[in-house]
């Protein structure tokens, strides 16, 4: 257990590598392009309601103060005002809206990232807790999932089965011949189900071990790959391919709190 004096120590220890700033920029990015297009397109709007009527007054000035937080986040400028005021209005859209758990993801991720440029007393500084506590949430994320589809329904591969034949039937989705005849097999879909919840587990736990690098990043570009293809996922699965390939550690060695590598062990042996 943690001693004050050391918690104090960690929260005062910075990121050496700049990570956070380099995903809150491609993070911002991602999802600027998401509001770009929900705005132009309407898509959250038909997403609450199928049929034509006028747009809502609200959704439309969150879209585009999401559009001008999502610039200025780009842009590196006024970090800590900008995140907070995007992560405020996410989770307005996510709530009064369209309940949508990639819009709760983002105003928790943003609402973290907003803290990565030292907050509004320390600006400029680059507190290595928020790398971590951003790797505790996505391990977090690939856990609850996981469990959440240890049940016979999901591990039957049923759920696959009926996703990929509405996007096929309903979507015009182009899945190779030899694919799409695989998706139709329920004992492939069980197969596949029974992978995605081994590969989500178990990159849960490279994510709070934080390592090792190169596991990590196989595991979240198979998971999404798999997820894009299979159920239409493209944001989520673009910022979260981002958030481990940038944000995990890449050595393969042990590491301190601030980052840096821990050469005692090595020191130790010698």
């Amino acid at each position: 257990m943690r001693s004050p004096s050391s918690v104090r120590d960690w929260l005062d220890r910075e990121d050496p590598d700049g990570a956070v700033a380099r995903f809150r920029r491609i993070f911002a990015g991602i999802w600027l392009a998401y509001d770009l297009i929900d705005l132009a397109l309407g898509a959250t709007e038909h997403g609450r309601n199928w049929f034509p009527h006028p747009r809502e007054p609200g959704l439309v000035a969150i879209q585009i103060a999401l559009v001008v937080c999502g610039v200025q986040l780009v842009r590196q400028r006024r970090v800590y005002a900008f995140g907070l005021a995007a992560a405020a209005l996410r989770l307005v859209e996510g709530l009064a809206f369209f309940k949508l758990n990639d819009f709760y993801f983002y105003a928790i991720t943003m609402l973290l990232l907003a803290h990565g440029d030292g907050g509004p007393f320390e600006e400029g500084k680059r507190p290595v807790w928020v790398r971590h506590a951003l790797l505790v949430e996505l391990g977090w994320i690939y856990f609850a999932t996981a469990l959440m589809k240890a049940n016979p329904d999901w591990l039957s591969g049923g759920h696959l089965y009926v996703r990929t034949e509405y996007l096929s039937r309903a979507l015009g989705w182009p899945y190779p011949p030899p694919l799409r005849h695989a998706f139709q097999s329920l004992a492939v879909d069980s197969v596949l189900a029974h992978l995605a919840i081994g590969a989500e587990l178990v990159l849960a736990l490279v994510l709070w071990a934080r390592r090792p690098y190169w596991l990590g990043v196989f595991l979240v570009v198979g998971i999404h790959t798999f997820g894009t293809i299979v159920t239409n996922v493209w944001f989520f699965s673009a910022s979260t391919i981002t958030a481990v390939v940038v944000l995990l550690p890449r050595s393969g060695r042990r590491r301190d709190d601030d980052g840096a590598i821990d050469h005692r062990k090595e020191q130790q042996q010698q």
